[in-house]
C-alpha cells in the first residue's frame, strides 16, 4: 500500500510498503515444506525439534496414531453467515454418526500442524482424509470447492451433500465427485433429499435405493453411497454454526475452517 507524506520543500513523496512474502507453494498448490527461506535458521530449528521435542521423537507409527486421534473421526460442517453472495464461511464439528441435537461436540485440534514443519507435513493430510465434510447449502459447497488447492482435493475422501446440490448434480449441472475428488470413497445423501424426491406410492427405502443407483450410475460402484436417517449424517442443515472472524490465509493455514477447510468469506464447482 502506498503512503504519501510531505517533505520540507512542500513536495509530496510517495513511499510503498513492501508486500509480505508469500509462503512457497508446490505444483499442487500446497505449502512446499522443502523450501527453507532462511536455510541456516530453519535447518537448525528443524533439527532441534526432531531431537528435543518429546512428540516428534516418538516413533512415526505411534505419532501417526496420535495425529489421527487428534484430528480425525469428525463431521466438519461448512456453513455461510450473512448475505449469500458474500457470506462468511464458518464451520462446526461433531463425531461422525452422532445425533445432530447434542449441545457439545469436540473440536478438531486445529493447531497441531503449527508445531513445526514436520508436524505440518504429517498432520495436514489427515484433516481431509479422516473426516467427513458437509455443507449448509449449494452456494457454500460451490465456494468451498472453488477455494481448494488441487493437492487438498486429492485428500478428500468423504462428503455429505446438501439437497439443492444433489438436484443440480443428478441433472448433470455439476461434475462427478470423482473428477473433483479423485480419492473420494463415500458420498452421503441427506434425509431431506430423500423425502423431497420420494415418489407417489414409493417407500422411503425404495427412494433411497433409487438415489443410490442414480449416484452409482454417475460415479461407478467404487464409491459408497449412504442415505442416513434423520438426525445423523447431516447434509445441508442450518442447525449449528460456529462463526469465526480470522481472515483467510493462503496455504494450509488453520483459518476459519481448518487447513483452509475453506473458508474465506472472511474452502461454481
Amino acid at each position: 500500500m502506498a503512503k504519501a507524506r510531505a517533505t520540507n520543500d512542500g513536495r509530496v513523496r510517495v513511499t510503498k510498503r513492501k508486500s509480505r512474502k508469500q509462503a512457497p507453494k508446490s505444483m499442487s498448490g500446497l505449502l512446499d515444506v522443502s523450501v527453507l527461506e532462511d536455510v541456516t535458521d530453519i535447518a537448525e530449528l528443524t533439527h532441534r525439534n526432531s531431537t528435543e521435542s518429546p512428540l516428534l521423537r516418538v516413533p512415526p507409527e505411534i505419532r501417526n496414531r496420535i495425529w489421527k486421534h487428534a484430528v480425525g473421526g469428525l463431521e466438519i460442517h461448512i456453513t455461510g453467515v450473512g448475505v449469500l453472495v458474500s457470506a462468511q464461511l464458518s464451520y462446526g464439528t461433531r463425531p461422525i454418526g452422532s445425533r445432530g441435537y447434542l449441545l457439545k461436540h469436540p473440536r478438531v485440534a486445529s493447531h497441531m500442524h503449527q508445531v513445526s514443519r514436520q508436524a505440518y507435513f504429517e498432520v495436514a493430510p489427515f484433516i481431509y482424509t479422516l473426516n467427513t465434510f458437509s455443507f449448509d447449502y449449494v452456494g457454500v459447497m460451490d465456494r468451498w470447492i472453488k477455494n481448494r488447492a488441487f493437492g487438498q482435493m486429492q485428500f478428500v475422501t468423504s462428503i455429505n451433500i446438501p439437497s439443492q446440490y444433489y438436484g443440480l448434480y443428478i441433472q448433470g449441472f455439476r461434475r462427478t465427485f470423482r473428477k473433483k475428488f479423485p480419492n473420494i470413497k463415500r458420498i452421503g445423501i441427506g434425509h431431506y433429499s430423500v423425502l423431497v424426491r420420494r415418489r407417489m406410492g414409493e417407500t422411503i427405502e425404495e427412494t433411497k435405493d433409487r438415489i443410490v443407483k442414480q449416484v452409482h450410475e454417475r460415479e461407478g460402484d467404487g464409491v459408497v453411497v449412504e442415505c442416513p436417517d434423520s438426525g445423523t449424517g447431516r447434509a445441508g442443515t442450518r442447525d449449528w454454526t460456529v462463526a469465526f472472524n480470522r481472515p483467510h490465509v493462503v496455504g494450509w493455514s488453520m483459518d476459519i475452517a481448518m487447513v483452509k477447510f475453506g473458508v474465506r468469506g472472511s474452502v461454481g464447482a
